[in-house]
């Protein structure tokens, strides 16, 4: 019954973290494009 509600706490967590890790993401993703441009031009 512990090892559920850990398991619970953990998937919730998780989700509220993805959010910000596809920001996080997005953002290194559009500077390295934006340097790969400044970079080649």
């Amino acid at each position: 019954m512990n090892l559920k509600r850990s398991w619970e706490y953990e998937t919730s967590s998780l989700q509220k973290n993805i959010p910000s890790l596809l920001i996080i993401y997005g953002v290194v993703v559009i500077a390295s494009i934006i340097a790969l441009a400044i970079y080649i031009f």
